[in-house]
């Protein structure tokens, strides 16, 4: 079993869950990092790596959409940003590299390792409403896009023809 379904299963009722999310980026000025459920100010939080990163609480919602019949991951995520923190590191963006999105989650009396990461997202269809929320959507590489780069065709494959037929 893994450590996301054991704390499901075998946690005591006492113990919460942190959800984080990373966003990278070569032009954002630091990488920026939040903390979803934890009422302090900053929390520092070890990788997959053993690297331990500090991560500052920020008001959000963080939806894992369903996984569709065609393998395709996605986040939606709303960040009330009031300090514009996030959308003015956007907003400076002048190259066509996409933001990196990061999520992890952790035990909140186990800090040392996530029990769920995925990672390598993507950020698409960013934007911020008269509140100062931000919603945007992170994407896995699609992986069912690529093709075989041939059909099959009855001129390419001749012994089609039986099974077609």
């Amino acid at each position: 079993m893994s450590n996301y379904s054991d704390f499901f299963f075998f946690t005591k009722g006492n113990i919460g869950l942190l959800d984080c999310i990373e966003l990278i980026h070569p032009s954002f000025p630091k990488t920026l990092r939040y903390v979803r459920n934890n009422l302090k100010e900053a929390i520092m939080l070890r990788h997959e790596n053993g690297i331990s990163y500090e991560y500052k609480y920020q008001a959000m919602d963080v939806i894992p959409d369903r996984v569709s019949s065609d393998l395709d991951q996605t986040f939606s995520v709303n960040i009330r940003d009031h300090e514009d923190e996030f959308v003015r590191a956007y907003r400076a963006l002048n190259n066509n590299i996409p933001v990196t999105f990061n999520y992890r989650c952790y035990r909140d009396d186990v800090l040392s390792a996530p029990i769920n990461a995925r990672t390598g997202y993507f950020i698409h269809n960013v934007s911020q409403n008269d509140r100062g929320d931000v919603t945007f959507e992170a994407r896995a590489q699609p992986l069912n896009s690529v093709g075989t780069g041939i059909p099959y065709t009855l001129e390419n494959a001749p012994l089609l023809r039986g099974i077609i037929n």
